[in-house]
C-alpha cells in the first residue's frame, strides 16, 4: 500500500482509533521511531544468510506505525489466499449476491485429490451438499482445498476476487487461480508470479477487517471467530508467549517453494493490536528451521509494540 510509509503516521485508519495522551508523549519522545529503527535493524539480522526472498511488514494498528523489510515485495500467498477469498465471499453476502446457508452440490470432480481437509477425508466421491456457511468454515479453519474451489467459483473465479480487493484499495493482492489449477501448475516458471501479494497489503487487510472497514460487525466477528480457531500450522502463534491472543492465516507452497504467515495480534498490557505478514519464499530445505525463524521475527516485532496507551 502506497499510503504506508516506515516509520511515518497515516490517516487512512477509522477516526475512532484514537491515541491519548500516554502514546502522544511516546511519539513526541522519538521513542517509537528509534524503537522501530533498532527493531527493523533486528529484523534484517534475523533473515540475513537464509538465501531466501523474504517480505515482512508489521503494522501497529493503533498507531497506524508499520515496520517494513521488502513489504512491498510481491510473493506467493499460496493457502493465505483463503482470507482475501472469504472476506469477498462475505462481501457477496452483504451485497445478497450469495446467501450463507445456499447449499452447494459437490460432485467427484469438486474433491481436490491429496488435499488434506473434511471434504476430501469426509466425501471422498463427493455426491454431497455443503452449505455455503459449512464450506467457510472448511475452507478458513482448515484449509480445504476442496472447499477454497467451490466458493471461488460461487463468487465468480478469481478476478472477481481480485477486484473486490482492487475495489477496498488493496492493489498488491492478486487472486489468479483455482486451487486445482495451482497445484498442477506448481512447477512451473511463472507459478511464483500468480496469486501474490505483499506483505504490506496484507496488514493493511487485517486492519481494515479488525476495524469494521470491510465487512458489517456480525459477519467481522465471526471471520475472525473462524480465523481463531484455525487448525492450520502456527509459525507466527509457536515464537509468542503461550497466552498470546490471535488470529491468523497460514500457507505452504507445494515441494516447499514458500512458507507464510499472517495475523492480527492482540498484545499484552493494553498496547493494542499488531497486524503482521511474513511471507518466505525460494528453495526451503529446512521447513522447520524457516517455521522457527518465522515465530522469531514474530516476537521481535511484538516485543517493539509501543508503549501503553
Amino acid at each position: 500500500m502506497s499510503k504506508l510509509k516506515f516509520l511515518k503516521m497515516t490517516t487512512w485508519f477509522p477516526k475512532r482509533l484514537i491515541v491519548i495522551a500516554l502514546f502522544e508523549f511516546c511519539l513526541a519522545s522519538g521513542a517509537i521511531a528509534s524503537d522501530l529503527t533498532s527493531t527493523r535493524a533486528a529484523i534484517i539480522k534475523e533473515i540475513s544468510g537464509s538465501n531466501l526472498d523474504i517480505g515482512i511488514a508489521a503494522l501497529y494498528v493503533e498507531s497506524a506505525q508499520i515496520l517494513s523489510v521488502n513489504g512491498n515485495r510481491r510473493l506467493p500467498m499460496a493457502s493465505v489466499y483463503k482470507f482475501p477469498i472469504a472476506l469477498a465471499i462475505l462481501k457477496q453476502v452483504e451485497e445478497r449476491k450469495v446467501d450463507l446457508s445456499e447449499p452447494i452440490q459437490i460432485s467427484t470432480d469438486d474433491i481436490r485429490v491429496g488435499a488434506v481437509g473434511p471434504i476430501a477425508r469426509e466425501y471422498p466421491k463427493g455426491e454431497v451438499r455443503l452449505l455455503v456457511s459449512t464450506l467457510l468454515k472448511y475452507m478458513v479453519s482448515d484449509s480445504d482445498n476442496s472447499a477454497s474451489d467451490l466458493l471461488l467459483k460461487r463468487l465468480g473465479g478469481p478476478k472477481a476476487a481480485t477486484q473486490i480487493m482492487l475495489n477496498w484499495g488493496f492493489r498488491q493482492i492478486s487472486i489468479d487461480r483455482y486451487e486445482k489449477q495451482l497445484i498442477a501448475q506448481a512447477e512451473s516458471s511463472e507459478s511464483a508470479q500468480l496469486d501474490t501479494a505483499s506483505a504490506e497489503d496484507l496488514v493493511g487487510l487485517y486492519a481494515k477487517l479488525f476495524s469494521g472497514r470491510l465487512l458489517n460487525t456480525e459477519h467481522t466477528q465471526a471471520l475472525i471467530a473462524l480465523m481463531t480457531d484455525a487448525h492450520t500450522p502456527q509459525h507466527i502463534g509457536n515464537g509468542l508467549p503461550s497466552d498470546t491472543s490471535l488470529f491468523h492465516k497460514s500457507g505452504w507452497c507445494s515441494r516447499n517453494k514458500c512458507i507464510n504467515d499472517t495475523a492480527l495480534i492482540t498484545l499484552p498490557e493494553n498496547r493494542g493490536h499488531l497486524a503482521i505478514a511474513i511471507l518466505a519464499s525460494g528453495n526451503i530445505k529446512d521447513p522447520e528451521q524457516v517455521s522457527k525463524m518465522i515465530g522469531r521475527i514474530a516476537r521481535i516485532a511484538f516485543d517493539a509494540a509501543p508503549c501503553a496507551k
